[in-house]
């Protein structure tokens, strides 16, 4: 079975797409602020949804175009932490 490493750790959790997107980006060395202004949204907007705000079609369209997410993952790991939060 092959299993996308940057998905480990995240599949079982309810964080969503952000634990994902937050591993890539600290894998590359960059922090949220440099990543915020790489891909032109203002630096609270990225800060939010690490802290649980839900990805919008735009920020998950940027997050594609600048540092290669799927997008379909990105909105796949959303509905499962949705999932999770129903279930609590």
């Amino acid at each position: 079975m092959n299993i996308n490493k940057d998905l480990l750790g995240v599949i079982s959790t309810s964080k969503g797409a952000a634990s994902i997107v937050k591993r890539k980006l600290d894998k590359k060395g960059i922090n949220s602020s440099t990543a915020a202004h790489k891909i032109g949204v203002n630096p609270s907007t990225l800060s939010r949804f690490f802290n649980g705000s839900d990805l919008s079609i735009s920020l998950a369209a940027k997050l594609s175009h600048h540092f290669g997410f799927d997008v379909e993952t990105l909105f796949s790991l959303e509905a499962q932490k949705k999932h999770m939060q129903q279930k609590n």
